[in-house]
């Protein structure tokens, strides 16, 4: 290549790349222009959302926010920061008039709707709202120290529109679940007290009688608890003639938790009113319309919630079993390599399905029907149980030990060492139980046959 074909080529590279250079340049200025806001959202502490002669002020004191205007209360930290994210780092969808002279064509010479922010260093920057544009979901808006007229879209302006309503914290109760002890549901009309206790990771009634109760339904409960909001809010620190208004006085609920180390105690009233449901509790300090549905999450009885499986546990967690059976003993094993064996009377490896069936079943197994406080074991085969099975959990370090009673009209009596009642469960599992032919669980080498 010769060296006039060489300077053509550099000449063509370098314009290349002034031309990148200048698009850059362009397409840099355009983003510039597009912003409109660029502040933090952590570092904001003012949010004033003002509409006609309507404001709603909101302050950030120790990382939460409050409502100052209209009322004074707690603010839905999640709501307002939705709003912060809409306006914190604000792009305009086009720049309309760059140094406008007739701002009123616009609406926005005396604008009915603004925003206003303000961050920890005092820096505050109001956003101002216009009529709507005549293409497109679209209003026009400019900064209040400046003449740029641009575009922003409708979800903009809905979000400026947001009430107090809107942006106040309406939970009837706000508490840690994790932190929650107890709670007493009763149901004043006929006296109908649950009364449930967190041990552990457990959840157990105290009342009407001791058992254990299902996990799941508990937390459901007190997730519907928790999430509890208004949907209407009537009174703001109600007078007892206000709770008398929508039947507080006599409620049809009383739900009270018990929180924290200290054991305080929060009362949630719950009422009925023309087929309307109200709610009213001293810390949010407000009577509030609910949804009805709340009335089926809390109105459950005993019999649904208690637990029916015989022993809740972790199959996968299991690595010792140890059965007892009309005096002999077999030990099943785990090893370091997930390969069951068993130990004792004799030792071989063990087939892996068995073992898991034979787990899975007593994780699943639920009574058919639960005896209380039973007064004499004998009369159930359970004073001296012809067998004992005991699952052993590694993670959590602790036996799962039950005992198999008699056989009575095709009922099998089963207790938990954990429990002070007695489950009855169908006979078929009777079968499980038969270890007599134990060689039945040996693992089977499968046979290679070679052709040829």
């Amino acid at each position: 290549m010769n060296l006039k074909k060489i300077l053509v080529l550099f000449v063509i590279l370098a314009g290349l790349i002034i031309a990148i250079n200048q698009a850059d340049k362009v397409n840099r200025k355009k983003e510039e222009q597009k912003k409109v806001i660029s502040m933090k959202s952590d570092d904001i502490i003012g949010l004033e959302l003002i509409q006609n002669n309507y404001k709603v002020i909101l302050k950030k004191v120790n990382n939460s926010w409050l409502l100052k205007a209209p009322i004074q209360t707690n603010a839905d930290d999640f709501a307002v920061n939705r709003v912060l994210d809409d306006f914190a780092e604000l792009e305009s969808e086009k720049i309309v008039e760059e140094d406008c002279s007739n701002l009123e064509k616009y609406g926005l010479k005396n604008p009915e709707i603004s925003v206003k922010l303000t961050d920890n260093k005092g820096k505050k920057i109001v956003l101002l709202f216009g009529e709507k544009a005549p293409t497109g979901d679209y209003y026009y808006a400019r900064l209040k120290d400046s003449n740029t007229v641009f575009l922003l879209s409708e979800i903009k302006k809905k979000a400026a529109e947001k009430t107090d309503f809107d942006l106040r914290d309406r939970h009837l109760i706000k508490f840690d679940t994790d932190k929650l002890n107890s709670y007493i549901i009763n149901k004043v009309k006929d006296n109908t007290i649950l009364e449930i206790k967190k041990e552990g990771d457990n959840w157990f009634f105290l009342k009407p009688k001791n058992a254990l109760a299902k996990s799941s339904e508990i937390d459901s409960m007190v997730s519907a608890i928790h999430s509890l909001e208004a949907k209407t809010i009537y009174k703001d620190s109600p007078t007892i003639d206000d709770l008398k208004k929508y039947n507080l006085d006599k409620p049809v609920f009383i739900v009270t938790l018990y929180i924290g180390k200290a054991n305080g105690e929060v009362k949630l009233l719950i009422s009925e009113k023309d087929d309307k449901w109200y709610a009213y509790s001293k810390g949010s300090n407000f009577i509030a319309e609910i949804s009805s549905t709340f009335k089926d999450d809390i109105d459950k009885k005993f019999d649904e919630l208690r637990e029916k499986k015989v022993a809740v546990f972790p199959g996968y967690d299991v690595d010792r079993i140890t059965i007892v059976r009309k005096g002999k003993k077999y030990l099943m094993e785990k090893d370091e390599n997930g390969v069951w064996r068993l130990k004792t009377p004799e030792e071989f490896i063990l087939d892996d399905d068995k073992v898991s069936e034979f787990i899975s079943y007593f994780e699943e197994l639920e009574a058919k029907d639960i005896i209380d406080n039973p007064t004499d074991l004998e009369e159930y085969g359970l004073k001296k149980p012809q067998t004992t099975v005991i699952f052993h959990l590694q993670e959590e370090n602790r036996n799962i030990e039950l005992y198999i009673g008699k056989i009575i009209n095709n009922e099998v009596f089963v207790k938990n060492k954990n429990f002070t009642n007695i489950f009855k469960t169908g006979k078929d599992f009777i079968s499980k139980l038969k270890f007599d032919k134990i060689r039945n669980w040996e693992r089977k080498e499968k046979k290679i046959s070679k052709e040829g």
